[in-house]
């Protein structure tokens, strides 16, 4: 799975080790952290009550799509991307669904749309002047933002909260600063969103002991720089390894490693190495055969530019293609 390959920031571990158990039998009170709830402000740049706190994205792209969809809605999705806006349209929400793949193609009927940036998986941004004018030439049409990568990019789709009332942006602290097992994640719409959303919901869906470690994570400046470098400095060091075949856009956690055979290929990497990538079958819409892998510490990553090597001069049927 992505993540920040550098873990937790050291605010983290050191900061729950100083809190007091002794009270933790009893419910938060009030169910959202109050600290949390301004730092997320303060780092988003919209107001407190624009913000909803969630258990990961995963919550967040269940409780809006649930929300704003009913049966027989259509739901537009921008591919490729992340499966699960697929699953729950399709699922909970017995939406019919409408894959597109560029701005210029997303359908004028539905009564949502998906669009991911930095995308996942290519890593890829879009414009947020395209979207804004997209956005303006359907007031009817409520777009959700998949920004969970926002940190990794050059723009924040945040600015677009504050502009349009149709609008919902979907973050976590998953990637960005490790937190991915204690399920901190929100969703940043106009106040009015915001109070649907929450219709019928338990105020308890983030423990706050994942809002308490939400906050020291927020309070570390230092770490997501560090991480960013790191990353920039891997992705280089593997590029130049490999040549040929890499794809990334932004300075995301991972990138794209180009085969004909991805699925082959991905068990030949785990029975042989080890290591463990996710093949293009699993994204929603990708046509193109490749292997997302993580960026990890050093160690991990030599070992993927050995095994990919291997791949690139091998006679086996698993080998990757050259990028084009």
């Amino acid at each position: 799975m992505v993540t920040n390959p550098l873990g937790l920031p050291p605010s983290v571990s050191a900061g729950l080790r100083s809190l007091d158990f002794s009270q933790m039998h009893h419910y938060s009170h009030p169910a959202e952290l109050p600290g949390l709830m301004d730092m997320l402000a303060l780092h988003s740049g919209v107001p407190k009550e624009s913000i909803m706190l969630t258990a990961g994205a995963d919550q967040a792209i269940e409780l809006a799509l649930t929300h704003i969809l009913a049966k027989g809605h259509s739901l537009g999705i921008l591919t490729p991307t992340f499966s699960r806006f697929e699953i729950v349209g399709r699922e909970l929400c017995c939406a019919n669904i409408q894959l597109f793949e560029s701005l210029a193609d997303a359908p004028s009927d539905c009564k949502a749309i998906v669009l991911c940036t930095p995308n996942n998986p290519t890593g890829n941004e879009i414009p947020i002047a395209s979207i804004e004018h997209l956005i303006r030439s359907q007031p009817k049409t409520f777009f959700l933002i998949d920004s969970v990568l926002s940190s990794f990019g050059t723009q924040d789709t945040s600015t677009m909260v504050n502009k349009f009332p149709n609008v919902a942006v979907l973050k976590s602290l998953s990637k960005s600063f490790g937190l991915a097992d204690f399920r901190v994640g929100w969703i940043e719409s106009q106040e009015h969103n915001i109070a649907a959303f929450s219709k019928g919901i338990s105020p308890f869906r983030v423990a706050g002991i994942s809002q308490m470690a939400a906050l020291f994570a927020l309070r570390d400046k230092g770490h997501l720089p560090d991480t960013l470098s790191f990353l920039e400095h891997e992705f280089d060091r593997i590029q130049s390894a490999l040549g040929e075949g890499l794809v990334r856009g932004s300075n995301v956690p991972f990138f794209l490693f180009k085969t004909e055979n991805p699925q082959e290929t991905r068990e030949w990497l785990l029975e042989e190495h080890e290591i463990s990538v996710v093949d293009s079958t699993n994204f929603t819409g990708s046509k193109e055969g490749f292997l997302r892998i993580a960026i990890g510490m050093e160690g991990q990553n030599d070992a993927a530019i050995a095994a990919l090597s291997e791949l690139k001069t091998s006679n086996t049927s698993a080998r990757p293609s050259s990028a084009k």
